[in-house]
């Protein structure tokens, strides 16, 4: 929605620069890059016009988190991120009519050509009817020769049409390359290569709506790795960073066909498992807990291990026709009961302790 800014210039000139200023010196006490995508982010945030954007920046303050590397370029694909996908589907359109006026354009003008070939095709056959002499080899000849012109001149029509649908039917096939790419992209996370956070909150909806037509069961994991916030800060962002890889890697290996993983902040991921009872959402995730903790993690350049890597996690049971935020707050719930009672581990939404069953 626009703003009158001529009413009141001074006024808001002056509460641009006070929100300016708040911005630019919060980032600079938590070492954020100033790079245009993290600015809007915290300008927005100080300006409080978007209240969804100040409450989950507010929580995650309170949370201690660290918002360096990738967690303000999540914050800003999840608030601002739609605005660009929106101009690149303005700009596949366009591209897309020039292609499709391309192909037409060809297409009327070689229906144009061939009916001007039918035309004289029809008048060749007219004209050899009227010889009265076929041994008229002279005429004969004359007629002959100019139908085979007019044969070589759609011949060449033809040629141009196919090569000028080949080169658009070929850049079409990169617009649909394109198109999958960006789609693709604007559903996983760039540094850990699971779902994001948009993809998560559709993939559980639709989770969701077939398992309250079908009655079949839907779980949750939670996973948060422990201690993540000290490891961070002992060995440098980078490692951290190869941390999260190594997480995502493990959860994309662990789950299978339509189970979604994904990273859903920080150093917190989920795992939606359609189909799932909670005794097996269980057993994967204590293979999760296991598999990452097994990890042997080192730093170039620096002899022995950096020490192990664990994850605390909490599995839910969909409850038909509830609200996604319920299921989601119990595998939060029990996600913190794990760390309350020591961490790596896997804990159930009703607060015991699960072990692998199988």
């Amino acid at each position: 929605m626009s703003r009158n800014v001529t009413a009141q210039p001074l006024i808001d000139v002056e509460r641009a620069t006070k929100i300016a200023e708040n911005a630019i010196t919060h980032m600079q006490y938590c070492h954020i890059s100033a790079i245009p995508n993290n600015y809007r982010v915290w300008f927005e945030f100080f300006s409080g016009d978007n209240p969804e954007l100040k409450t989950k920046l507010k929580s995650m303050i309170e949370s201690n988190v660290d918002f360096k590397g990738e967690v303000n370029e999540e914050i800003f694909n999840r608030f601002f991120g739609e605005t660009s996908h929106v101009e690149k589907a303005d700009e596949w359109n366009q591209r897309i009519e020039e292609v499709a006026g391309h192909i037409l354009s060809a297409v009327e003008s070689t229906g144009k050509d061939t009916e001007d070939f039918g035309d004289a095709l029809r008048s060749f056959s007219g004209n050899l009817s009227k010889l009265e002499n076929f041994e008229d080899v002279t005429a004969i000849k004359s007629l002959v020769a100019g139908a085979l012109d007019d044969t070589k001149a759609m011949a060449v029509h033809m040629e141009t049409l196919r090569s000028q649908v080949t080169s658009s039917t070929d850049e079409i096939s990169q617009l649909k390359q394109e198109l999958e790419t960006t789609r693709r992209d604007a559903l996983t996370d760039g540094l850990t290569g699971v779902a994001n956070r948009k993809c998560f909150d559709d993939a559980l909806k639709r989770a969701a709506a077939e398992a309250d037509a079908t009655g079949t069961p839907l779980s949750l994991i939670m996973a948060d790795l422990d201690h993540f916030k000290a490891f961070n800060d002992n060995h440098g962002h980078q490692v951290g960073d190869q941390v999260l890889k190594v997480v995502g890697r493990t959860l994309i290996d662990c789950i299978k066909g339509q189970d979604t993983a994904a990273r859903y902040g920080g150093e917190e991921f989920a795992v939606i498992l359609p189909n799932t009872t909670f005794g097996s959402a269980a057993s994967v995730a204590e293979n999760i807990r296991k598999t990452i903790s097994s990890k042997k993690l080192r730093k170039k350049g620096v002899e022995g291990e950096l020490g192990p890597i664990t994850a605390s996690l909490g599995v839910s049971n969909y409850v038909p026709g509830e609200a996604l935020k319920e299921l989601i707050g119990r595998a939060d719930w029990a996600l913190y009961e794990a760390k309350k009672f020591g961490r790596n581990r896997v804990m159930s939404e009703q607060g015991t302790a699960l072990e692998e069953t199988g």
